[in-house]
């Protein structure tokens, strides 16, 4: 009876710090992947203001004369449409995860563009963005893969974010994953 108290207290002391690894809780890029499977993959919508920080959302609001709320409510549509998509093809119980197959840092160039970039669309000053890799990730449903894809992650202030980044030889565009659920 000693040891199955002792594991009950075990448990009810891990559970809490691992819920807080993923899904934005850890300090690494890897906690931007993690958040965007929980948002995209398992019905996240509730962490969906999270996939952008805080000077986006002013910027966003300012330029745009919407209110964040706006496009929140667009994206928990799209996840929700996801969710219930993934639902009706693997059952009630599916297990979704992400799997990082590669991480790359872009050149100095690259940086230059991407900070530019985020400064002039996003209104993330060139001091705030200190990071950004290129990252190939797969989603694994059930264990079996399901896709595989390559997106950006930047550090901004001291957390990661998920992006999407094109870059050409004059430049740079750049979109918070958030801004991709709603515009497709």
């Amino acid at each position: 009876m000693k040891k199955i108290i002792a594991l009950l207290l075990v448990a009810v002391m891990v559970l809490p710090m691992a819920a807080c690894g993923g899904a934005g809780g850890g300090s690494g890029y890897e906690a931007a992947i993690d958040l965007l499977v929980e948002t995209q993959y398992q019905n996240g919508a509730d962490k969906l203001e999270k996939l952008a920080p805080e000077m986006f959302w002013n910027f966003y609001e300012t330029n745009y004369g919407m209110p964040r709320s706006s496009m929140i409510n667009e994206a928990t549509w799209a996840v929700n449409a996801n969710y219930e998509s993934l639902t009706y093809s693997y059952g009630e119980n599916f297990t979704a995860k992400g799997e990082i197959v590669s991480a790359e840092n872009y050149s100095a160039d690259d940086m230059d563009k991407i900070k530019s970039a985020f400064a002039e669309q996003k209104g993330i000053t060139k001091d705030n963005l200190t990071d950004a890799k290129k990252v190939t990730v797969k989603i694994m449903i059930n264990d079996t893969l399901n896709e595989q894809f390559e997106i950006g992650v930047v550090k901004i202030g001291n957390a990661w974010y998920c992006v999407q980044i094109y870059i050409w030889d004059e430049g740079c565009s750049v979109m918070f994953f958030i801004e991709g659920m709603v515009s497709g």
